[in-house]
C-alpha cells in the first residue's frame, strides 16, 4: 500500500510538471517559473497539509494555508 500511494504522489507531481511546462510554452504563466520546482512545492504543500488535516487541522486553517500558497504563485 505504501508503495501504491508512493507512486500516486509520483504520477500527481509528474503531471502537475508536465502542466507547468505546457502553461509555459504557451504563455499562460510566467517565463521565470520553474516548473520543476513548482510542481515539487505544490506537492509538499499538499502533503503537510494531509499531515495537518490528519492531526486535526481545522478546515478554516487548511484554508489559510491555501489561500498563502496561491499567494506565491508567480504572476
Amino acid at each position: 500500500m505504501q508503495q501504491e500511494l508512493a507512486a500516486l504522489r509520483s504520477n500527481f507531481e509528474i503531471a502537475l510538471r508536465e502542466r507547468f511546462q505546457a502553461a509555459k510554452a504557451a504563455g499562460e504563466i510566467s517565463a521565470d517559473m520553474q516548473p520543476d520546482d513548482y510542481a515539487r512545492y505544490i506537492m509538499t504543500v499538499l502533503e503537510g497539509m494531509s499531515v495537518q488535516a490528519a492531526g486535526g487541522a481545522s478546515r478554516a486553517d487548511l484554508h489559510k494555508v491555501t489561500e498563502m500558497t496561491l499567494r506565491t504563485w508567480p504572476a
